[in-house]
């Protein structure tokens, strides 16, 4: 598929990203994550081999995204503690 990039409108307001919604996307290279999104179902990007940027304006809303993949829980959760970490200190 040829989308390259993926930005949401400002103002938008989107909840989550469903399984496989940009799966095969193999030119994805950048998306903007939406402010409120709280779910990212497992395999969102599956086959998304060009991507190579994830943009989202709050570095806190990361940590409260719920990942479908427990793989991806595990990762999240360690970058988080060094985010907290680096926020109080």
């Amino acid at each position: 598929v040829g989308i390259t990039s993926v930005r949401f409108l400002a103002g938008e307001v989107q909840q989550k990203i469903c399984s496989r919604a940009f799966a095969g996307c193999t030119s994805l290279a950048d998306i903007t994550l939406p402010v409120g999104l709280t779910v990212i179902n497992s395999d969102a990007f599956l086959g998304c081999s060009a991507l190579d940027a994830v943009r989202i304006d709050d570095l806190l809303a990361w940590c409260r995204i719920n990942f479908g993949n427990p793989y991806a829980k595990e990762y999240q959760e360690i970058k988080c503690q060094n985010i907290y970490y680096q926020l109080l200190s």
